[in-house]
């Protein structure tokens, strides 16, 4: 699980990304894509103020995912799974 969530003590992550995996999986669901939704938890750099970080990490996020920019799990903070349920 990436270490970004740490920084929002009020974040409350129930499951692992493995084990939403596999509990995905276990109901009968394929895995089709995962992918990661961007930095949004900013400030991220301690010397440069939120504002600044605000419009020029999180809202450069935001624009990339709108247009269909999918993350690492190294440059993203919630993952994104897609699943097809099989037949």
């Amino acid at each position: 699980m990436s270490g970004l969530h740490i920084k929002d003590k009020t974040h409350i992550s129930l499951l692992s990304n493995e084990e939403w995996l596999a509990m995905i999986r276990k109901n009968n669901f394929d895995v089709l894509d995962i992918f990661y939704d961007g930095l949004w938890d900013t400030p991220y750099l301690k010397y440069i103020p939120r504002i600044f970080q605000d419009f020029s990490i999180k809202f450069f996020s935001l624009g990339l995912f709108l247009l269909g920019m999918k993350f690492s799990r190294k440059y993203g903070e919630n993952i994104c799974i897609i699943a097809s349920r099989r037949e």
